[in-house]
């Protein structure tokens, strides 16, 4: 019999053979799964983790190696090469064409570099200039500096409480201070988080190292929080969009460039608290919102979690409110939702407050605020707590304002780059782009269908959503109004939210509302500020991992409920469909196509009779899914269906998702991360260690705002004001002595703000019947003189003697020792410290006193006031009532810059040719450029510039023009030409005579302090001595000057 079988079995086709063999081994396979599900899905959950941690750890540790100083060397030693190559073509062809020229230059390199010789040289090349730019960006110890320049101001208090047990170098009644800020003043210290608990970790490193550093320990900072930001993430994704959907969510908190661009090692601020936090109060709060109501004891635990979570929220960001206000409108949403849906159900009033689902509602509201309060009013106090809901209604004033109704100061916020508002393409640009976002908002949707089986209102649900999706992502959706994107946006969610209310199916609808009330939430706080992107990540990669996760369910359910002949051609097509879609982005639409085809009737004919089985087809092909529906997270791909060239809307929008392309989220978080570099650097290490050990432990440092933290910490010095105090009046005082043309007038500004800060102004002002305006014009009078006369001064104006004896030793004392430093990065930043520096308080004291008056009594106030005509006054008043916000900043004081750095001139006899090809202004096709200057050394006045008109880039005419004036700089004068012709433009011109050198500048900074200090060395100053000069990798010049406080007799000022 055993024969008979065999010989049969090998007169079987070698295709049923092999399908009976899959039979036989199909049950062994099956026991071995039941056996061990559990632990393999466990096993599967654990590695879905451990990518996403992997990649997030990956990508935040470049910057403690630096890879990319190699890509650079190898860049600059290539162009180096190249450079070379392309001046001996040029010399032995000349007349060549640049195309060919090029063309030449590339056959030339790849035959050097076939050369073993010449790669070996390159090679060689590349290590040693990888070595040194790695050395310029980290210490002696091979280190790298923290990225950023607010952590330095975290790392210098961690240091003080691992030396002093508080974040301050000295503690005054009994709290900790901080005697580097504010100087002379300091401030009070304030306790963080993270500098507390890094110092924690750091005790612990030194008993194990002791030659640990504190900041190769708060280096790794940001790096440990957001990897435990990844799993809470994860846990709530798998809640609802099982394994899929919490692969998704946790890939793209952990690759997501913005954050990743925050939470780099050494980026040690923090941000991560900002995705770490809500992630894990939402995870706790979902978990007890989800909890039957008879598992009382399940839901007090995670309630008290997520109050815990909150109290030590609190203790990390001062907005945590938000979030709590966030919470308590999901929870009266969803009772107020319930209660709805009780009355369509045609259920009394009475009887709905009676039901144990609502007294159970009401009891977690409750316990949920009450466990909050507990750990939040310990670090902030019952105020803060019972005035969280009350935050959001609060009528502020617009930080932003230029002149608000208390002060006469302006307002530094105005310039800060973080605040910059985005719209809202810019806002899905940078969460994601179209694609992720789009699956975001599905997600919420997904949220709203059943789980189980779709019915037809859930097909036209998701329909709907899909089109008004693809709308809001399109460019026509960019252009809504805030309110009006976020109404669209929440329309559908609405729209099913009503179908449900007499839907008889079990849908839960908390995750929906959850989504949508965070989700708008965050789009409108992110269009007050570019830096609040990160309120945006937590519930953007939930509701991606969502939609991802739902629609891997409904794919898998459908195709493995279809009959076996619409099964076996489903999963080839949709695997089909997925490989033309990325493939459409390598080869075009129609080569895809076509390629596509051509393979498809094989695969077909594989799928349907070889791997026939139902269940080797399910475990083959869930994995296959799984895999094909997280390409998006890894391969990026351009527009398979093109934007149309004309303006059809419902075309446009109805796959507007994929028209912009999609970049990959790991791609985009491995750029970011290769590209995260310190901006401290070796050069500026050496200019402030030279502070230090030249200094006396009370010296000042003065400079712009930008680097205060690294002052205080490298050089270890006080600095008048830094990124933690800019928005006060030293960005007045310290713009006005980078802008004033006067040493005079920055010497005594600078002696002012070393003896008191701003309490001179401050006391003035208290003396003068709060009359802040006055305050500042005396104060810029009496710096202006010496002791005595300005003490007369101050009694001419009506001070007592008591009274201006108080004043002056906050003006007038002997100050400590100040160096000055002016750099590079200070010439992009003009326009900033310029427009402070020139501040009109006349103005802005105009606008804050008589804006909302009416005329007949702000336009004679104002003359009297300020001395102006009435002309004036009603063109001020006009402007004050009509212009914007951003007009009137503009108004009260302009933005003076650089429009260009030195250019080099050639010297003919007395007359100067520079050549500059500045671009003017543009108008359609038509350019005006300013091509050169003519400079006549012998006879200034007939110096001129010249102008050139071009039109589709032919010169179509010229004009010789006059700029605001011209300074002929000479060794140790200066000349003035003022306009000799009628045909003027608003720039100055410097001309460096012995150096034969032009510099451009607007007319204020023509020969201000900044000019005169750091393009010119110093010239024409003579307290400013010149105590150091360094210049980074990339070509920063940094100039510290030691201010020679004995001038001040010799100026007329002591």
């Amino acid at each position: 019999m055993g024969r008979r079988r065999k010989k049969e079995r090998k007169q079987e086709p070698r295709s049923q053979e092999k399908k009976r063999k899959q039979r036989e081994r199909l049950p062994e396979v099956e026991r071995w799964l039941a056996r061990h599900q559990r632990a393999l899905n466990i096993s599967i959950l654990i590695l879905l983790l451990l990518i996403p941690l992997a990649l997030a750890f990956t990508f935040r540790a470049y910057p403690s190696t630096l890879p990319i100083t190699r890509q650079w060397a190898e860049n600059s030693v290539e162009q180096q090469i190249k450079q070379n190559l392309q001046r001996d073509v040029e010399r032995q062809f000349p007349n060549l064409q640049d195309r060919d020229k090029k063309r030449e230059v590339e056959q030339l390199y790849e035959a050097f570099i076939a050369n073993e010789n010449n790669r070996r040289q390159i090679a060689s090349n590349v290590d040693k200039l990888e070595r040194e730019w790695r050395s310029r960006l980290q210490d002696d110890t091979g280190q790298t500096y923290l990225l950023a320049i607010d952590p330095y101001q975290f790392l210098r208090y961690m240091e003080n409480i691992v030396e002093h047990g508080h974040p301050g170098e000295v503690l005054r009644d009994g709290e900790p201070y901080d005697t580097k800020m504010l100087a002379p003043l300091g401030k009070p210290a304030a306790w963080y988080f993270h500098t507390w608990f890094m110092a924690k970790i750091h005790a612990l490193r030194l008993f194990f190292n002791k030659d640990a550093t504190p900041m190769s320990t708060f280096f790794w900072l940001p790096v440990i929080f957001s990897l435990l930001a990844v799993i809470p993430a994860f846990f709530i994704g798998l809640k609802k969009g099982g394994s899929l959907g919490a692969f998704v969510a946790a890939m793209l908190v952990a690759v997501h460039a913005g954050f990743i661009g925050r939470t780099s090692a050494g980026f040690s601020d923090t941000d991560s608290f900002i995705v770490l936090f809500p992630l894990l109060t939402a995870w706790f709060f979902l978990e007890a919102f989800e909890t039957p109501v008879y598992n009382w004891k399940r839901r007090g635990i995670f309630l008290l979690l997520a109050g815990a979570t909150f109290g030590l929220f609190s203790f990390t960001w001062g907005n945590w409110w938000f979030f709590f206000d966030l919470y308590l409108i999901m929870l009266f949403a969803y009772i107020g939702y319930a209660f709805v849906r009780s009355l369509v159900k045609q259920q009394s009033v009475a009887r709905f407050f009676m039901t144990d689902e609502f007294r159970w509602w009401l009891v977690m509201l409750i316990g949920f605020i009450i466990l909050t309060g507990v750990f939040v009013i310990p670090v902030k106090g019952f105020s803060a707590f019972a005035h969280a809901p009350l935050y959001p209604l609060g009528t502020t004033e617009n930080i932003k304002a230029a002149v608000n109704k208390a002060t006469v100061w302006p307002n530094v916020l105005t310039t800060v780059a973080e605040l910059n508002e985005p719209s809202i393409s810019q806002i899905v640009k940078s969460i994601g782009g179209r694609f992720l976002f789009f699956l975001a908002l599905m997600g919420m949707l997904f949220s709203l269908v059943s789980q189980k089986r779709l019915n037809k209102y859930d097909w036209g649900l998701l329909s709907l959503g899909f089109l008004v999706f693809n709308y809001l992502v399109s460019s026509f959706g960019a252009r809504f109004s805030i309110m009006k994107f976020l109404f669209v946006m929440a329309l559908p969610v609405g729209i099913g939210m009503l179908l449900l209310l007499r839907d008889e199916r079990d849908i839960d609808v908390r995750y929906a509302l959850f989504l949508i009330v965070w989700i708008s939430a965050s789009v409108f706080t992110m269009t007050k500020g570019v830096r609040f992107v990160l309120l945006l990540l937590p519930p953007f990669a939930i509701a991606a991992g969502i939609g991802a996760g739902t629609v891997f369910r409904l794919v898998q359910e459908w195709v493995f409920s279809k009959d076996e002949w619409l099964q076996s051609l489903l999963i080839p097509v949709l695997a089909l469909l997925a490989l033309l879609f990325f493939f459409a982005t390598k080869f075009g639409f129609v080569s895809a196509l076509l390629f596509i085809l051509g393979i498809s009737l094989g695969l077909w004919a594989l799928w349907r009779y070889v791997f026939s089985d139902k269940e080797f087809r399910r475990y083959a092909v869930l994995p296959l899914l799984f895999l094909l529906l997280s390409l998006p997270l890894v391969m990026s791909f351009s527009p398979i269906i093109p934007a149309p060239k004309d303006d059809s809307r419902f075309y446009a929008s109805l796959f507007a998702f994929q028209q912009a392309g999609h970049k990959a989220p790991v791609e985009q978080g491995r750029e970011m991360g290769l590209n995260e570099v310190p901006s401290m650097t070796d050069a500026w290490w050496k200019s402030l260690r030279k502070i230090r050990d030249s200094s006396q432990p009370d010296a000042i440092i003065n400079s712009w705002w930008d680097f205060g933290h690294w002052f205080k910490y490298v050089a270890d010095r006080a600095v008048t004001f830094d990124g933690a105090s800019q928005n006060t009046p030293m960005a007045h005082w310290i713009g006005r002595v980078l802008l004033t043309d006067d040493e005079r007038e920055a010497l005594g500004i600078l002696r002012m703000l070393d003896c008191g800060s701003r309490l001179g102004v401050d006391t003035l002002s208290g003396f003068l019947d709060d009359d802040l305006y006055r305050a500042v014009m005396l104060t810029k009078e009496i710096i202006l003189l010496d002791p005595a006369a300005a003490r007369q001064r101050l009694l001419d104006e009506g001070l007592t003697e008591s009274e201006a004896d108080t004043v002056l030793p906050l003006t007038h004392c002997t100050p400590p020792e100040d160096y000055f430093i002016t750099s590079g990065d200070m010439v992009g930043k003009a326009t900033v410290w310029g427009h402070f520096g020139g501040w009109d308080f006349r103005k802005a004291d105009a606008y804050s006193r008589f804006r909302s008056l009416p005329s007949e009594q702000a336009i004679p106030a104002m003359t009297q006031r300020y001395g102006i005509t009435e002309e004036t006054a009603r063109e001020w008043y006009r402007t004050m009532t009509t212009q914007s916000q951003k007009a009137i900043n503009t108004w009260v004081s302009p933005w003076p810059g650089y429009p260009s750095n030195w250019r080099s001139c050639q010297r003919e006899g007395d007359i100067l040719s520079c050549r500059l090809n500045i671009r003017m202004s543009s108008q359609g096709a038509r350019t005006t450029v300013m091509q050169g200057l003519v400079a006549n050394l012998s006879a200034p006045n007939e110096s001129f510039l010249v102008a050139g008109v071009f039109e589709n880039n032919q010169l179509v005419g010229q004009a010789e023009l006059s700029p605001a004036a011209f300074y002929f700089i000479g060794e140790n004068a200066s000349t003035r030409v003022d306009p000799t012709r009628p045909d003027t433009i608003p720039s100055s011109f410097v001309v460096d005579v012995p150096n034969n050198r032009v510099l451009i500048t607007d007319q204020a900074n023509a020969m201000s302090m900044f000019t005169r200090l750091f393009f010119m060395g110093g010239w024409g100053t003579t307290a400013f001595e010149l105590f150091s000069d360094e210049r980074t990798f990339t070509g920063i010049r940094i100039l510290v000057w030691k201010v020679d406080w004995s001038k001040l007799g010799e100026l007329g000022l002591a």
